[in-house]
């Protein structure tokens, strides 16, 4: 945002200075140019890629709300191919946890699906990890799981209701 608003002043300044001196269709050019720099920066702003839950409801079509606190456990940080790995913990209050509940299809889930997401973790490049996790298996958890691309990326979120949070395990290939 900060670059847009620099680029405008520039284009801004140069288009007041110079304007004797160009014609006006290099007049024209630079008032589009702003423009579109201005209606650009606005668009992208408004993508509310701020969060880790915003880029999970764009990427997953998804409508979780912005969670009180998000821990990342592990990111395997960007990609140019947007491949890549990542677990965080969202925190939630009582209630937005609820309305998650009603807003998603949970189910309930079982050992073994705990125990793949555990050796997701486990099994991931140690300089991709930024805290440990440790799955308690003998917790009931309710889960969610999402595929795109062909099974290729996938999604999971492990919900635990007595530590008001959500596990989420992401991997895009």
């Amino acid at each position: 945002m900060i670059y847009t608003i620099i680029a405008s002043i520039i284009a801004i300044i140069l288009f007041i200075s110079l304007r004797k001196n160009i014609n006006r269709i290099i007049r024209g050019i630079l008032f589009l140019f702003i423009i579109v720099l201005i209606i650009g920066s606005s668009f992208i702003r408004g993508m509310n890629f701020g969060t880790y839950v915003g880029s999970l409801n764009i990427n997953w079509n998804l409508n979780i709300p912005k969670a009180e606190k998000e821990l990342k456990v592990l990111d395997s940080g960007s990609s140019f191919h947007g491949d890549g790995e990542d677990v965080v913990i969202l925190q939630y209050s009582k209630e937005k946890l609820l309305n998650i509940e009603k807003e998603l299809k949970w189910e309930q889930c079982n050992k073994y699906i705990v125990e793949d997401m555990q050796r997701f973790y486990s099994d991931s490049n140690e300089s991709y990890k930024k805290e440990s996790l440790v799955l308690d298996n003998k917790k009931k958890y309710l889960y969610f799981h999402k595929f795109e691309n062909n099974n290729y990326d996938w999604v999971t979120f492990l919900l635990d209701e007595r530590e008001s949070c959500i596990y989420v395990f992401e991997s895009h290939m």
